[in-house]
This record gives C-alpha cells, sequence and structure tokens, in this order.
C-alpha cells in the first residue's frame, strides 16, 4: 500500500529508506536518527502533545542562541536567499519577523511547553557549541547512550548568515523590542549570568 504524505509512516521512512542510512545499518546492524530544525521550536502545543507521544522516551535538545542574534541571523538568511526581498519596505520587513522568525525564538513559550509533555529537556547554551564542542558532542553521547566517536570539523562555522545581508536600523531596532522579553525569561529561568553563555 502507498503512504499517505505527511503520515508517521512517511516521515519515518525519511530517515529509514535514505540510501545512505540503510548502508550504515547494514555495516553496524543499529543507528540513531535524529531530526534537527528551528521549526520544532514554533511547533504548536497539538504538535508537541503528537511528538510526546511518538516518542515518549526521547530527551529533546533545546539549543539556546542569543535572541537577538539568532533572530538577525534567521532574517539575513531568509533576505539572502531571495536577494529581491533584501530591499522590501521595512513594514514589510518587520511583519516578516513577526510571522517567521519570532516564534522560533520564543523561549519563553517553548520550553515550558516542552516541560509539560518530557520529563526531561536537555538545554545547551550556544555559546558552548563555538567555545567547546566536544564536551557538547559528549554530553549528548552520554545522554542518550550513544557510543563515543571521534568528530572533524566541529570548530568548523556552518550556516551562518549574520552580516551577509545589511539591515535596516530600523529592522535592527524591531528585532531587538522583540526579543526583549526573551532575555527577561531567560534570565528568570536560568539566572543572569546563563545569558553570557548563549
Amino acid at each position: 500500500l502507498p503512504i499517505s504524505a505527511f503520515s508517521d509512516s512517511w516521515y519515518e521512512k525519511i530517515f529509514t529508506d535514505k540510501p545512505e542510512n540503510r548502508t550504515k545499518k547494514r555495516r553496524h546492524g543499529s543507528i540513531s536518527y535524529c531530526d534537527i530544525t528551528p521549526s520544532y521550536s514554533a511547533m504548536s502545543e497539538k504538535g508537541v502533545v503528537r511528538l510526546a507521544a511518538l516518542l515518549p522516551s526521547i530527551v529533546p535538545i533545546l539549543v539556546v542562541r542569543d535572541p537577538v542574534r539568532r533572530m538577525i541571523s534567521a532574517h539575513s538568511m531568509s533576505l539572502h536567499r531571495i536577494p529581491d526581498r533584501s530591499g522590501a519596505d521595512i513594514k514589510k520587513q518587520i511583519s516578516e519577523l513577526k510571522a517567521k522568525h519570532v516564534a522560533r525564538g520564543d523561549y519563553a513559550r517553548m520550553i515550558p511547553l516542552f516541560r509539560k509533555y518530557f520529563s526531561e529537556l536537555m538545554i545547551i547554551p550556544f555559546g558552548q557549541i563555538h567555545s567547546d564542542p566536544q564536551n557538547v558532542m559528549k554530553q549528548i553521547e552520554q545522554k542518550y547512550g550513544l557510543d563515543p566517536i571521534r568528530y572533524k570539523g566541529l570548530k568548523g562555522k556552518r550556516n551562518s548568515h549574520t552580516g551577509k545581508v545589511k539591515l535596516q536600523p530600523e529592522v535592527l531596532s524591531e528585532i531587538e523590542r522583540l526579543c526583549a522579553p526573551q532575555y527577561e525569561y531567560l534570565a528568570r529561568e536560568f539566572g543572569q549570568g546563563f545569558l553570557g553563555t548563549i
């Protein structure tokens, strides 16, 4: 029988039917899958409930990045992909910020939401990925019971779009305004010192 698009089986097969993954499974006997996307941060409560029902024993990993830097990078990437939009008027850019990027960095909403449906949540400050990547990977391996391996190129920076597109001062000001509540939440939740690690 054909598998319906966007069903649970369809999603699983994105990982299990990938030729590279099938080869790894034949060689090693088992394989662990990981899906990484900021889209999970914007997921509705219904989506989080579904995720918890499908994978009740997982420990979700949340990388917390400086809210302003995260939004600048995301917005720059969006504009960089479609250069014609970089000249869009300020109102349009601010509208896009609110529609696309606020939810993905709304730690004050997502952290309590994931904690509501998962018994544990692993929080990784973004700054640690740059300053001590080996230790970050070691913590993840230990948390998930994965065999330790040697990693290459962990210091390399990938997919960074910060600074690739110059944003207007009005857009930067709006980003700072939109992100202000997130700093307040993170400081309350994890302490003021945590802000220096993201």
